[in-house]
């Protein structure tokens, strides 16, 4: 990146894609009016591009304090300025959660600018990382609430809780652990419709 000259920065997965033509003039005219993080909404496709679900899309969630709760930027979807990409460094020993942890980052330096228009395409498929990460994924999520948060924090403790039910949920008969592990995603979901977005992260 450091060889790079290009002034604006993402990170494409290799089975994500943009759904438009229109998609980078519209970026490049968000940056050209001053902004230094574009962000904005996606679907979820599958194996051959078929648009499946909109992924939910809350624009008054995409500060920098609900962010340090909960990842709500879509990846594939948001780009910075080349300069704030290199003033916070990606944290390679995550595998799962490096770019949770680099918004926080980012945004703590400059709001996004929310395109409220459909620009990524996320990939939903049998091997994809977020549906295969499991456990040790949700010890990066921890991870990274520890850094922001603390030990000491509601935010850490209220996450360890919920890592530690998800674990057990995994040493369960499969039909028992199944049905537990749904539970667990509806308390977290609960929570964020209660906290406005800033409950246990998943």
């Amino acid at each position: 990146m450091e060889r790079s000259t290009g002034e604006i920065v993402c990170w494409l997965n290799s089975d994500d894609t943009y759904l438009d033509e229109r998609v980078i003039s519209d970026v490049v005219d968000a940056f050209d009016r001053g902004a230094e993080i574009v962000t904005g909404a996606g679907w979820y496709i599958d194996e051959r591009g078929r648009r499946l679900k909109r992924i939910p899309f809350y624009p008054d969630r995409l500060s920098h304090d609900t962010l340090v709760h909960t990842d709500w930027l879509l990846q594939p979807a948001t780009f910075m300025r080349r300069a704030l990409f290199l003033s916070c460094p990606l944290d390679l020993g995550l595998r799962y959660a490096f770019d949770w942890d680099f918004f926080i980052c980012i945004t703590a330096k400059s709001a996004p600018v929310v395109l409220d228009r459909d620009i990524a395409g996320y990939r939903r498929h049998a091997t994809s990382k977020t549906l295969v990460g499991g456990t040790r994924r949700q010890a990066e999520l921890l991870e990274v609430v520890r850094r922001h948060h603390g030990r000491q924090s509601w935010a850490y403790r209220r996450l360890r809780a919920f890592v530690a039910a998800h674990r057990l949920a995994d040493r369960l008969p499969p039909r028992l652990g199944s049905t537990v592990s749904d539970l667990l995603a509806r308390l977290a979901y609960a929570t964020g419709r209660l906290t406005h977005g800033r409950g246990i992260p998943s």
